[in-house]
């Protein structure tokens, strides 16, 4: 079977980050289980039938964003 992954990377640019936002200091209700990511951004496709996200993950080997389309966890 074929895999539907489909992956994409990109660095940061400087000017990127000078406009970062804390958003841990706004003024917005937040629980205490709550989990807040420094940068993530998910959007649907064209049609409506895939999920598109990026993400960046030290820790999973994804120093930078890197685009993600239909990923399946498979345990």
């Amino acid at each position: 079977m074929r895999s539907r992954f489909f992956r994409l990377g990109f660095s940061h640019s400087s000017s990127l980050q000078a406009g970062y936002f804390d958003y841990t200091q706004a003024d917005t209700l937040h629980y205490p289980e709550e989990t807040h990511f420094k940068n993530a951004e998910a959007y649907w496709s064209y049609d409506g039938k895939w999920i598109v996200f990026q993400r960046t993950s030290i820790k999973d080997g994804l120093p930078y964003d890197e685009i993600f389309v239909a990923v399946k966890m498979v345990t």
